[in-house]
């Protein structure tokens, strides 16, 4: 059974206008950046921002 808060597609902008990218995130795109054709597995924990900069950079 899904929650209606998680179906919500205006939560989703929301999510990301609450928890801005941050230095931590671009750690994490800058390390990818450091191992090109590297593999990287987004869990699902938050709205796939960062995942959607990964694919740019890998």
């Amino acid at each position: 059974m899904q929650n209606a808060e998680f179906n919500a597609p205006r939560l989703a902008g929301l999510y990301d206008t609450l928890g801005p990218w941050e230095p931590s995130d671009q750690f994490f795109l800058d390390l990818a950046n450091e191992h090109p054709h590297s593999h990287i597995l987004d869990l699902g924990c938050g709205t796939g921002q960062g995942t959607s900069e990964a694919v740019n950079v890998v």
